[in-house]
């Protein structure tokens, strides 16, 4: 028999997914630390890490959180186990100036309706001057219901690159990456900025 398995440190929602019908026979949730499943000597032969890497980040005190998460998750591994990410994940050279971005920058700074968030998210997480920055914003400034906790959260603090220098230091291979945007934000993007396909596929 299988187990699996779902954690999280917030105990609401813990409860809310025990309430829910997941489709797997007899899943089971828990409020606990990954060291803490480790201490146990747990093992597994699949751990998921779903849009939460960059909370590890920036809650939990960064990169060395992310790193120590992994790490954790990596030894409970049965051997050939893998771990999967899917989180917002971008490219070191996405950081770099890009004349190619010169109108995608312009389309969001040229958005009076959001100028408030964006003068927000400049001063939490520096200038939108790149297509790293910009896609930063672009990824955040529709969650306006929740926006002061939103904005303070780095949503991609960890690369392509720094994933690789993480399994490299843990002996670990990466054996799949496939990046790719979400189709509804490619379409709220279009509509919120003008954007054409050209600069969609950036």
């Amino acid at each position: 028999k299988k187990l699996v398995k779902g954690i999280d440190l917030n105990a609401q929602f813990i409860a809310e997914a025990q309430g829910k019908d997941t489709g797997v026979s007899e899943p089971e949730f828990e409020k606990v630390f990954l060291r803490t499943l480790r201490e146990r000597g747990a093992r597994y032969d699949a751990i998921l890490f779903t849009s939460v890497l960059h909370e590890f980040y920036t809650y939990g005190g960064g990169m060395a959180a992310v790193l120590k998460g992994i790490a954790d998750a990596y030894r409970i591994l049965e051997p050939g186990g893998r771990i999967i990410i899917r989180d917002m994940i971008l490219s070191e050279d996405s950081k770099e100036e890009n004349e190619d971005a010169t109108t995608i920058l312009q389309k969001i700074h040229s958005n009076e309706t959001l100028q408030s968030y964006r003068k927000d998210f400049e001063q939490e997480h520096g200038s939108i001057n790149s297509l790293y920055r910009a896609t930063h914003f672009l990824l955040k400034y529709f969650y306006t219901d929740n926006w002061k906790r939103e904005c303070f959260e780095h949503y991609v603090p960890v690369t392509n690159e720094d994933y690789e220098s993480i399994a490299e230091l843990l002996d670990a291979k990466i054996i799949h990456n496939e990046p790719y945007c979400l189709p509804f934000l490619k379409e709220k993007w279009r509509v919120d900025f003008n954007f054409d396909d050209n600069e969609l596929a950036q």
